[in-house]
């Protein structure tokens, strides 16, 4: 009962306030005008007048709306701070992926810019430039002609180096299905040249080797990139 007279006093019985002003003024905001209507409090015995209100909001609870706004908009950073970080990660993990394919594929194939013929010969001259030897040029494409069969420009490049090569077959004798070394530039229907050879990576999974005795097959990686990239 004394809440009710204190929340009376001090917030209702605005003819007690200096210019007619309630002395708890955020007890009575909000209000829309319209025909002066009466009040009660305690069953009629606290009686004022004013205007109709549309919202009567105590001091307590705009600070729980602000709170709950400030609480809303710092979640939203957060969530947008969280959302970023996931794409980031999904970025992340997707060249993880990528890496993880190229790795366990067996071939990997990149575009070339030029020509079938010029890029075979920047392939001779990288080549000899890492110390490795040319062993031939096979022309698949000049072969098929040959019996009247029709296919775009295709040239098998092999070489390798017979010291690294002969070290990698007596620790893995299969490997000498895959040597000596080579890489294919070829050309598609649409006129596209590619160049394609074995992953490193998936090379030294099925051999079963590592360290220098994988170095002639990253050699080839690193070949091929210089050849295009140059």
């Amino acid at each position: 009962m004394a809440q009710y007279d204190v929340e009376h006093y001090h917030g209702e019985r605005n003819h007690q306030g200096i210019g007619n002003r309630l002395i708890l003024s955020s007890m009575d905001e909000s209000r829309t005008v319209g025909a002066i209507e009466c009040r009660e409090r305690l069953g009629g015995l606290l009686r004022y007048y004013g205007e109709p209100r549309r919202a009567r909001l105590c001091f307590g609870t705009i600070r729980a709306l602000d709170f709950g706004t400030n609480l809303v908009r710092r979640s939203f950073g957060t969530i947008d701070r969280a959302i970023r970080r996931i794409r980031s990660t999904e970025s992340l993990a997707k060249e993880g992926i990528l890496m993880l394919e190229r790795a366990q594929s067996p071939v990997i194939t990149k575009i070339s810019s030029r020509p079938v013929a010029e890029t075979v010969d920047r392939l001779k001259r990288f080549i000899a430039d890492r110390g490795f030897t040319l062993f031939r040029v096979i022309d698949h494409s000049g072969t098929a002609e040959g019996v009247g069969v029709q296919m775009p420009d295709s040239k098998l490049v092999m070489f390798g180096n017979t010291t690294k090569g002969a070290g990698v077959m007596l620790d893995a004798p299969f490997a000498a299905l895959d040597l000596p070394l080579t890489i294919l530039v070829w050309e598609d229907g649409n006129g596209v040249v590619s160049v394609s050879y074995n992953s490193p990576g998936f090379m030294a999974e099925r051999l079963h080797i590592d360290g220098a005795l994988r170095a002639p097959f990253d050699a080839v990686e690193s070949i091929v990139e210089a050849v295009l990239g140059a």
